[in-house]
């Protein structure tokens, strides 16, 4: 078994751990972080739809319920 002596000096360094503590610090808005926060936002509003499209259907078209059934059927699959 391997002896790590004085503390943390031999540890093994894991890729999310090389150079973290003697590098500056990296910005937070990178390409990848920016597209991640897109497709975030963009999911979050299917999503949203998908639960307020029925009601916006009832309320401001004034649909009836065979009407709203028919067109989730069409558009949720």
């Amino acid at each position: 078994m391997r002896s790590f002596g004085d503390g943390f000096s031999e540890l093994p360094r894991y890729f999310w751990m090389r150079n973290s503590l003697n590098s500056d610090p990296q910005p937070l808005l990178t390409p990848q972080f920016a597209l991640l926060l897109v497709t975030t936002s963009i999911i979050g509003l299917s999503f949203s739809t998908y639960f307020l499209l029925p009601k916006f259907l009832a309320v401001e078209l004034g649909a009836d319920a065979a009407t709203i059934r028919g067109l989730s059927a069409v558009s949720f699959t």
